[in-house]
């Protein structure tokens, strides 16, 4: 995946998995450290047709809102409690029905903290009774994605 710039756009992740709305990839920092003979060769972005960089863009649009991109004024504390907090109840997560998988992301409700994201295949709405509004006190939002595919 690639920033959302018109000149250059450079590398931000690893896609791994998406449905028709939703795109998950790895942030590249973190590909590039668990692999460290990998790295990233490429022609100019302006020898990528202009077909391809409206894809890759709008590709990085949509995974911006479901992943892990958190703005800058949530501290990196708050995101490595929030992680912990999701590695504990992960399992249970994964185990309702219609839960196609679990992230973390920002709170819409309180500015500068993180918030458990459950990936849900069916409606948020209809789903909002079978999952909990906060887990150890980490915000749960609930965001439709419809069916997860691995690529």
């Amino acid at each position: 995946m690639v920033e959302d710039v018109d000149v250059a756009p450079g590398v931000v992740g690893l896609l791994f998995a998406g449905s028709s709305s939703v795109a998950i990839a790895n942030p590249i920092d973190a590909v590039l450290s668990a692999f460290p003979r990998v790295m990233i060769v490429g022609a100019p972005s302006t020898s990528l047709s202009p077909k391809i960089l409206h894809w890759a863009k709008n590709l990085f649009r949509v995974s911006h809102a479901a992943s892990a991109q958190l703005p800058p004024q949530v501290n990196r504390a708050v995101v490595d409690a929030a992680r912990k907090t999701k590695e504990k109840h992960e399992a249970k997560l994964l185990s309702i029905p219609g839960v196609v998988g679990v992230g973390i992301g920002h709170s819409e409700k309180t500015p500068g903290q993180a918030a458990i994201e459950v990936y849900v295949k069916d409606s948020a709405s209809a789903m909002r009774s079978q999952l909990p509004t906060s887990l150890d006190g980490v915000e749960v939002k609930i965001v439709e994605t419809g069916e997860i595919q691995a690529y």
